[in-house]
């Protein structure tokens, strides 16, 4: 696999239901080949995000602060058990002006 493309682009209108049901991330796992949800990490801003990764059942499931949400509303979801936050977090790139 070549780790400098993407490999699939799913939208919520390739899905019957969006987040927090699990099927973008069934759907991406369908056109990426992989079978094992195990082998999957969902990594999201928001708390939608982080319940669809726990409703797909995924092996990693990350909260970050790029922005969506704060500290204090994915704290929520790490106390409900959803995820782990990442808290230092630096953008990789900058969005153009």
């Amino acid at each position: 696999m070549d780790h400098h493309t993407v490999n699939a682009v799913i939208c919520g209108d390739d899905v019957p239901l969006g987040r927090p049901a699990p099927f973008l991330i069934f759907r991406t796992m369908e056109a990426t080949g992989v079978i094992s949800v195990d082998r999957v990490m969902n990594v999201g801003d928001t708390v939608l995000d982080l319940q669809a990764g726990r409703n797909a059942g995924v092996g990693e499931n990350i909260g970050v602060l790029s922005g969506a949400h704060s500290l204090a509303q994915l704290d929520k979801a790490l106390i409900l058990g959803l995820s782990p936050v990442l808290r230092n977090t630096r953008p990789m790139a900058k969005r153009p002006s």
